[in-house]
């Protein structure tokens, strides 16, 4: 689904570039989320809890980029959107 819609808002030169990227992006978080998952489940004793706090702090930061990749291109008001998050002194 992400290479059609990348495709949908790409200049056609861009496309490979951009899709390329995001392939990138993907295959390292592949190559390098299982291992860690597998070592926070052993660390844990086979409990989940030391790779849900991981996951929970993973997704946070990708919001955090999302929010500031939101904000340098359309300023503050650009997050206006977001629910519940205090962005320059409003909540």
């Amino acid at each position: 689904m992400v290479p059609a819609l990348i495709a949908q808002i790409s200049d056609i030169r861009q496309i490979g570039v951009r899709n390329g990227t995001n392939f990138l992006v993907i295959s390292v978080a592949g190559l390098l989320g299982n291992p860690i998952a597998g070592q926070l489940v052993t660390r844990d004793g086979g409990g989940y809890t030391y790779l849900q706090v991981f996951c929970g702090c993973t997704m946070l930061g990708g919001g955090g980029i999302v929010c500031g990749g939101k904000v340098v291109v359309g300023g503050v008001e650009g997050c206006e959107g977001l629910d519940g998050v205090v962005l320059g002194g409003r909540s």
